[in-house]
């Protein structure tokens, strides 16, 4: 009964009372228990972006202390001496001594080693040493990612030279924004890793990848997930340190460099670079002077230099080096593999070679 319905009131005509008694208060009926109400529907939401998965920090292992035994054997067959001789010399620099000290005065601990020979041992073993403190560094920064594994640490003890070494590290470090990455962004690198590996789950590719389009992150059709998906294929391979390693060697055996006269250059001016107007040679065997020169030219913006390289022999070579000959996804991996070659290994090294010829 609602609120406002109140009973009806009887007129009666009673004895006058005495005293009126106080009014009775008025008695407010026991309020309606409204009916239930339907529970409204939760309004549909969006699936929560899948968590990236960040895996806990590893234990750090230490890099043994530089030099050790195979190496002061390794320097002293190289310089044809004996490895007690190197010993020697190590453990006076490590003393404090000066090498002039060292020739003069110690003759009889480095069996009569000039100076000449003591600072090529003192120069080996910084580096050495130099060496072992980068590894350790990239060990220290790969196991806070918790991506050290036992082959990886083995190949990183065992590198012996700098570039190897950051090869290795190369897949590791933080990036900026690329191509791989918004796709890894987009979902796509579990599907790429999985396709790299074989696995049975993407043994119909065709399917897998219609199924991860998704126009909402930018992949309107199973082309563009291909393609996102070559994207990070073509990262995992420019940045695998076999691949590197040979693609170094045959770029700095088989480029040119090669310069013109730049563009906008008034007639007249420059003459002193003509000699690089129109000029092509073998970038291993450029001496320092020309170097130089091409280097000045460029600066003054004279000159415009660049390297060039058979492209298709190295893409040759970068199949060769990866696991593809019977890969049940040649077809489709290797657009990736030659859009790492073109876009990301050749301008890298192209780059690497042209600082270290500029340093």
């Amino acid at each position: 009964m609602n609120s406002s319905d109140t009973p009806d009131s009887t007129t009666a005509t009673l004895p006058e009372p005495a005293a009126a008694p106080p009014p009775a208060e008025p008695v407010t009926p026991p309020a309606e228990t409204p009916a239930a109400e339907a529970p409204l529907a939760a309004e549909p939401q969006s699936p929560p972006a899948p968590a990236v998965a960040v895996l806990p920090p590893q234990p750090v292992p230490e890099v043994p202390p530089a030099p050790q035994p195979h190496e002061l054997a390794r320097i002293a067959q190289d310089f044809q001496i004996r490895r007690v001789q190197v010993e020697a010399v190590v453990e006076l620099l490590d003393a404090g001594n000066t090498v002039p000290f060292i020739t003069r005065y110690r003759k009889e601990k480095t069996g009569g080693l000039d100076e000449e020979l003591i600072r090529r041992i003192q120069l080996r073993v910084s580096a050495l040493r130099a060496l072992a403190e980068r590894k350790q560094t990239i060990l220290r920064s790969i196991a806070g990612q918790g991506k050290l594994t036992d082959p990886l640490l083995d190949d990183i003890l065992r590198a012996d030279h700098i570039k190897r070494l950051e090869d290795l590290y190369l897949p590791f470090k933080p990036k900026k924004k690329t191509l791989a990455s918004d796709a890894r962004d987009k979902g796509l690198e579990p599907a790429a890793l999985a396709i790299w590996n074989r696995d049975e789950a993407v043994a119909d590719l065709p399917t897998v990848l219609a199924g991860l389009v998704n126009p909402d992150k930018g992949l309107a059709t199973a082309d563009d997930v291909a393609t996102g998906v070559r994207h990070i294929l073509a990262e995992l391979i420019a940045e695998n340190a076999d691949v590197r390693g040979v693609l170094r060697l045959f770029f700095r055996d088989t480029a040119l460099m090669v310069t013109t006269k730049a563009e906008g250059v008034p007639d007249g001016k420059g003459q002193e670079f003509r000699d690089y107007f129109d000029f092509k040679e073998p970038v291993r065997m450029m001496p320092p002077h020309r170097i130089l020169a091409v280097n000045r030219g460029e600066h003054e913006k004279i000159l415009k230099a660049r390297t060039e390289c058979d492209a298709q022999r190295a893409k040759h070579i970068a199949f060769d080096h990866l696991p593809l000959l019977d890969h049940p996804h040649k077809e489709f991996i290797i657009p990736a593999m030659e859009d790492a070659v073109d876009r990301l290994l050749l301008p890298s090294l192209e780059r690497e070679i042209r600082r270290e010829m500029t340093e």
